[in-house]
């Protein structure tokens, strides 16, 4: 089974969908959740928060949909890395929920400045910006794993080019090194330099978008399409 013409610009567009809904919710957010940040500062900012919180479960939505989709057209190819595709993107939206619930909880706490003392509003705080920045990181490595058995699932189809693929699976690949040098204390991956290795995966999913839009997927048969035409 070949994608059929539509499928390669929808999943351009969920692909498009996913960054854009995921970089507007950072943006939004990022600001308002700084370490030392008074916690007030979000409740005047209350729908902002809201926004953000949707925008990001809208991307959860989008990679679960690209993931749904593609890893039954991808499955002939190697069933193993399909399901593994489709597993670990399921994983990746859990931790999106979970990095929604921190700021949702933090604008809660931020309600109850007045009845709560201090240093237990400190720590709370402090725990849950924690638990949102363990979320990020779980949300890259998900997604940098996923993201690599879709490139070589991509390679084995040839339904794009291999540069295009490649460049993918190393730009996916550096994301758990990344998680591993974050979380380790090696590096701070989410400023200055350590942001370098984003830059090969955004790249490619900002590419590959448009490659399906004007492109589309090369008719290529799957290995069981072959098998039936040798047997013929």
């Amino acid at each position: 089974m070949h994608p059929h013409r539509t499928t390669a610009p929808l999943i351009g567009l969920l692909f498009l969908a996913a960054t854009a809904t995921f970089l507007t919710s950072t943006l939004i957010l990022d600001p308002l959740l700084k370490p030392g940040n008074d916690l007030t500062l979000l409740l005047g900012n209350q729908q902002n928060v809201v926004l953000a919180v949707w925008l990001a479960l809208l991307d959860g939505l989008a990679i679960l949909l690209i993931a749904a989709w593609m890893s039954p057209l991808l499955k002939p190819f190697h069933p193993a890395l399909a399901a593994g595709f489709l597993g670990f993107k399921i994983a990746e939206l859990f931790a999106i929920l979970l990095y929604c619930l921190s700021p949702m909880l933090l604008l809660t706490l931020a309600g109850q400045t007045s009845t709560t003392p201090p240093e237990t509003l400190s720590a709370l705080q402090s725990l849950l910006m924690s638990m949102r920045s363990w979320c990020l990181q779980m949300l890259y490595l998900f997604n940098g794993m996923a993201g690599v058995m879709f490139c070589v699932l991509l390679l084995k189809s040839r339904w794009i080019p291999a540069g295009l693929s490649s460049m993918g699976l190393l730009g996916y690949l550096g994301l758990p090194i990344a998680v591993v040098l974050h979380t380790t204390g090696l590096m701070d991956t989410q400023q200055g330099a350590g942001m370098l290795f984003f830059v090969p995966g955004g790249l490619f999913e900002l590419i590959l978008p448009f490659w399906l839009f004007f492109k589309g997927f090369r008719q290529v048969k799957t290995p069981l399409q072959n098998l039936q035409g040798t047997g013929g």
